[in-house]
């Protein structure tokens, strides 16, 4: 059996640096997160069709041109697609957004929730 070459004190201090990397990045997004968003920019094949405040309670159906349907709830500053029927429901299943670096996607439909910080 042949020996590494690089001695087990470099390996385990790269192992420590990595790890220490890992632990700034992550405590990083909770000492800073994301502002909450204000508004969610709806668009359809990458034109806007609407413009929701998130700090009003409310349903929208997104219609899409040629058929299909998303239909997104808001509700206590956080928005979701509730129901859609695209053949993988993927924006569906993307759970409920409300940071202003938050987005859902519908690919089938090209819809894109994009939730900005402005009003």
């Amino acid at each position: 059996m042949k020996k590494s070459s690089i001695p087990r004190s470099r390996t385990l201090f790269l192992a420590a640096v990595l790890l220490f990397a890992a632990a700034v990045l992550l405590g990083y997004q909770y000492l800073f997160p994301a502002p909450q968003g204000q508004t969610a920019h709806i668009s359809v094949d990458g034109k806007e069709i609407a413009a929701l405040s998130l700090k009003k309670d409310q349903e929208f159906t997104v219609n899409i041109p040629g058929g299909g349907m998303n239909h997104l709830v808001i509700e206590h500053g956080q928005i979701w697609c509730d129901d859609a029927d695209c053949p993988d429901k993927l924006c569906v299943r993307q759970g409920k957004k409300q940071l202003s670096t938050d987005t859902i996607i519908c690919k089938p439909h090209k819809m894109a929730v994009t939730i900005t910080g402005e009003d």
